[in-house]
C-alpha cells in the first residue's frame, strides 16, 4: 500500500475510511492521529487542511517510526511464523525454520 511509503517519508496522509486502512491503526495507541480518514467527499478537504495544519517535526518522526515498524521484511516474518505454526513439526517446518534463521542472521537492510 502506498500509505506506508507516504508515512515512511513523513508525509501527512488523508485516505478514504476503508476497512483495510482503518485496520492499519487498530490497536495502535500512538497512531490514531497519523492518518486522517474521511467517509464523505465533502470531508476530504476538511481532513486535508487539518492534516497539514497539524503537521510538525514530531508528527513527521512518528509517521516515519510507524512505517519503519511495518517494513515488508517484518511482515513476511510474521506471516512465516504463522505458517510455521500451522505446519507443526515435519520437513516443511524444518525448511521454513532454516530460512527464518538465515533471515535473522542476515537481515535485509
Amino acid at each position: 500500500m502506498k500509505i506506508y511509503e507516504y508515512l515512511a517519508a513523513g508525509k501527512p496522509v488523508v485516505s478514504r475510511d476503508l476497512p483495510k486502512v482503518r485496520h492499519m491503526v487498530v490497536g495502535e495507541t500512538d497512531a490514531h492521529d497519523l492518518l486522517a480518514l474521511y467517509s464523505r467527499p465533502e470531508e476530504f478537504v476538511v481532513q486535508l487542511r487539518a492534516a497539514f495544519a497539524s503537521n510538525n517535526p514530531d508528527r513527521v518522526q512518528r509517521r516515519q517510526n510507524f512505517a519503519r515498524r511495518r517494513q515488508w521484511c517484518d511482515r513476511v516474518d510474521v506471516l512465516a511464523r504463522e505458517i510455521a505454526g500451522v505446519l507443526g513439526a515435519g520437513p516443511l517446518r524444518h525448511e521454513l525454520d532454516e530460512r527464518l534463521f538465515q533471515r535473522l542472521e542476515n537481515p535485509v537492510p
